[in-house]
């Protein structure tokens, strides 16, 4: 899921809300795999000026998992949120040297966000 945030970039403190539908792949568990649904992805993503954009989503859909007991497959509900900081300089960025917070850092490729491994 790509956020075009072309609109908002020049100027810090300008935000756009978006609310997108799509996948993001499977996720690799320590104990199996993990299949997500079609998730609805709301939120709003606000520029920071020369250093990025600041992103925060509700992620809403569901997730196919595997019972470790009886091998069955079920189906849990996602509602969840997550932020995270997009840069063109992603290296400096998690060196902490510029943050206080704990957000996580995310590359910003060109004018889009890219938000797949945000939402992992």
């Amino acid at each position: 899921m790509r956020i075009d945030v072309s609109e908002i970039l020049r100027e810090a403190g300008l935000s756009l809300p978006f609310d997108v539908k799509g996948t993001v792949g499977d996720i690799a568990l320590s104990d199996g795999d993990a299949e997500l649904s079609m998730l609805t992805v709301r939120g709003v993503a606000t520029s920071l000026g020369q250093s990025g954009v600041y992103i925060e989503v509700n992620v809403r859909g569901s997730v196919t998992l595997t019972c470790s007991r009886c091998l069955t497959s079920f189906e849990r509900p996602i509602d969840l949120s997550c932020e995270g900081k997009f840069t063109g300089d992603v290296l400096q960025n998690r060196d902490g040297a510029d943050d206080d917070d704990d957000v996580e850092v995310f590359p910003l490729e060109g004018t889009f966000c890219d938000l797949d491994e945000m939402i992992r």
